[in-house]
């Protein structure tokens, strides 16, 4: 019987702690600037100063416990639970892109794409069997270009 019950209390204990760490995660942005911890100040205590990226982590973990870190890329909005990847990935982003600057559509999925080498790998590498067909159906239709004018035969 006591088996049973400590059974349901650590899948309880588990299930507690995955909805903690959905709805408490605090966000740190990187780049990192010098900024008061907003959870302290949301809660009323007092208004700690956090001077750098690992001050912040290390703050985060001893006075709000049981709360998960994300980390922020200001530039395109994307959150990373690990550090190390957040920081690798902050010197290669770029703005997020709205709809407007694509001009490619996959016929088959509606993925948009900014040039038409990018649906030609997407085509490639996600439909392979489509643009196979697509490109057989072509090969039989007969040449795409216009007639031979008689350039170059001997």
């Amino acid at each position: 019987m006591d088996d049973q019950s400590d059974d349901s209390d650590e899948s309880r204990d588990d299930t507690d702690a995955s909805l903690n760490r959905e709805r408490c995660d605090i966000i740190l942005p990187i780049p990192f600037v010098s900024k008061s911890c907003e959870t302290c100040l949301q809660q009323g205590k007092e208004d700690y100063i956090l001077l750098n990226l690992n001050n912040a982590v290390q703050h985060a973990r001893s006075h709000h416990c049981g709360v998960g870190v994300l980390y922020s890329c200001k530039t395109c909005g994307k959150n990373y639970k690990n550090k190390h990847v957040a920081q690798c990935h902050v010197p290669k982003s770029r703005r997020p892109t709205n709809g407007e600057d694509k001009k490619a559509i996959c016929g088959i999925c509606r993925h948009a794409f900014k040039t038409q080498r990018g649906l030609s790998q997407h085509e490639r590498l996600v439909h392979p069997v489509e643009r196979n067909e697509k490109r057989t159906i072509a090969a039989t239709k007969g040449p795409s270009r216009g007639p031979n004018k008689g350039y170059g035969q001997v």
